[in-house]
């Protein structure tokens, strides 16, 4: 990952999930199709959503116990 986006994803961790998802996607949009930096924006997105979905499962599951 490049010193830019590990830089952003700092600057992005103390934002809500949703919104660190949001601008994320906002920022992919405005990359060009095939750029270094779209595809480790779009790795950081995935990481985020990953996260999202796993935080989700463990709360579900928790709370059918």
């Amino acid at each position: 990952m490049s010193t830019s986006v590990a830089i952003m994803a700092v600057r992005l961790k103390p934002l809500p999930r949703r919104h660190r998802i949001a601008h994320l996607r906002a920022l992919i949009k405005r990359e060009p199709a095939h750029s270094i930096r779209r595809e480790q924006l779009m790795l950081l997105l995935r990481e985020q959503t990953t996260a999202q979905r796993t935080v989700c499962r463990l709360a579900t599951s928790y709370r059918q116990s």
